[in-house]
């Protein structure tokens, strides 16, 4: 537990959820909705989620459990910071599916660091992996939608 602590005090990620391909507003957490509002998102076509089409009046997810993704060791040794952007499809039942890198931290960093910077890569999908949230919604039947979250690792400075 007292590594668990020691981490957390030397790094920090943040979470930001945006339509997908806009990187512009974060997305409302299920705790600070009050009244859903209604935007163009992407959707997409059960089962397989490839005809995916921007649709008006799509109430958006919500997250009701994300995670922190594990800062790796040698990634917070380097001091490597960066932003991991993961492209997913959020089913109808709130589960993340054909999650990817859409946006590597690797293509920002020195060629000496890339394979670190391609474990944070993996680290931001394993984690998207674990979140849940409810369906969007379109004229109140839950939607498969395409978003992308933008995952921030951030080395403390002074720590």
């Amino acid at each position: 537990m007292k590594g668990i602590a020691r981490f957390l005090q030397h790094a920090t990620s943040a979470i930001l959820l945006l339509p997908c391909p806009v990187f512009a507003r974060p997305m409302q957490t299920a705790k600070e909705s009050a009244s859903p509002k209604v935007a163009s998102l992407v959707v997409c076509d059960p089962p397989a989620f490839q005809n995916c089409h921007r649709v008006e009046g799509v109430t958006p997810p919500r997250v009701v459990h994300s995670e922190t993704p594990v800062y790796p060791l040698e990634a917070r040794r380097l001091k490597l910071e960066g932003v991991s952007v993961v492209s997913l499809v959020i089913d109808t039942h709130g589960v993340p599916r054909d999650v990817s890198v859409a946006h590597s931290i690797a293509d920002s960093v020195p060629a000496q660091h890339r394979d670190v910077a391609m474990q944070m890569d993996r680290s931001a999908v394993a984690c998207v992996r674990r979140f849940r949230f409810v369906a969007a919604r379109l004229d109140g039947k839950p939607v498969a939608t395409q978003v992308t979250l933008k995952m921030n690792f951030h080395h403390t400075a002074g720590q």
